[in-house]
C-alpha cells in the first residue's frame, strides 16, 4: 500500500474527514446517506452540496460545481493550490500530500524534501 493510500485510510479510520474539510475552510459540513457521504460548501461557494467526500478508506471525492473528480487529494489540489486540469492536479499531488500531513500531524509520511 502506498503512502497516499495509507494516509487516506488513516483519515477514514480516525474519523477526520470533517476536520479536514474544516481545515480547507469548507462550510456547512454535514453527512448524508446515513453517514456514507460528507457534503460541504466550497470556501467561496454557494452550493451546499458542492464538495462531496465518501466516508470510506478510499475517500473518493468530487467538487460537483467545478467538475473535479478523484479523491481527497484532488479536493486539496483544487482548493489550496488552484489546480483545475488533470495535469495541474497531478503536478500538485506531492504538495497536497504534504498539506494534509502537515495539517493533521502525519509527519511520518512527509518526505525529507519537505522537511
Amino acid at each position: 500500500m502506498t503512502d497516499l493510500q495509507l494516509i487516506k485510510k488513516r483519515i477514514y479510520e480516525e474519523k477526520r474527514i470533517k476536520e479536514l474539510l474544516e481545515l480547507l475552510e469548507c462550510t456547512g459540513i454535514v453527512t448524508e446517506q446515513r453517514g456514507k457521504l460528507y457534503v460541504a460548501t466550497l470556501p467561496d461557494g454557494e452550493n451546499s452540496r458542492s464538495v462531496q467526500v465518501k466516508n470510506n478508506d478510499s475517500l473518493g471525492s468530487s467538487i460537483r460545481s467545478r467538475n473535479v473528480n478523484g479523491d481527497i487529494y484532488a479536493v486539496v489540489s483544487y482548493i489550496v493550490y488552484g489546480a483545475k486540469s488533470e495535469k495541474e492536479m497531478s503536478d500538485s499531488l506531492p504538495k497536497s500530500k504534504y498539506w494534509i500531513c502537515n495539517k493533521l500531524g502525519y509527519t511520518e509520511y512527509v518526505d525529507e524534501f519537505f522537511k
